[in-house]
């Protein structure tokens, strides 16, 4: 024979325990949750500063390459770097011989520009008329020249992540 209890459901007690490990577990769950996210948002942005950092080094080593060939069957000086001028920190102009006599013209050559403006490295083709955005999110950048090297400080800035870089590259001769 069954003894029955003469208590039907939970006393306080049993209540208020559960209520406070329940409340443990979503304090905790969330706690997880919010690092988990945090750690996203992160990689999110450690991997967009990479890959601006990639597209913006390139597109600098390809124009310090010293030739910007139309075609690769196309005339072998045309297009070759003759000349470099640094407008100011924030601004540097490359002179392309358009023709082939290997002095600077900085009205009739091929001028490549790089210009920092509103968080934005801009290159502008003064040939093809094309200018794109080169990289996005730099909060510093300075272009500097100085015992045979030309130096490119950036830095860039997304949320609370900030990175700084260096490219450095031989002067012209």
């Amino acid at each position: 024979m069954k003894h029955k209890s003469a208590r039907n459901g939970f006393s306080l007690l049993e209540v208020t325990i559960a209520a406070m490990m329940s409340s443990m577990v979503v304090v905790l769950a969330s706690t997880v949750a919010v690092d988990i996210g945090r750690g996203f948002v992160e990689g999110i942005a450690e991997a967009r500063i990479a890959t601006e950092f990639r597209i913006l080094t390139g597109t600098l080593q390809r124009d310090f390459a010293g030739s910007l060939p139309e075609a690769r069957s196309g005339p072998v000086k045309q297009w070759r770097l003759v000349g470099r001028q640094l407008v100011s920190d924030t601004e540097l102009r490359l002179c392309f011989d358009a023709d082939e006599d290997g002095s600077v013209d900085w009205v009739d050559d091929r001028i490549i520009t790089y210009l920092l403006d509103d968080g934005q490295l801009i290159r502008s083709d003064s040939i093809s008329g094309t200018e794109f955005v080169v990289a996005e999110n730099l909060s510093f950048l300075s272009f500097s020249i100085d015992a045979g090297l030309i130096t490119t400080d950036f830095q860039f800035s997304l949320g609370g992540l900030e990175e700084p870089f260096t490219y450095v590259t031989a002067d012209l001769p």
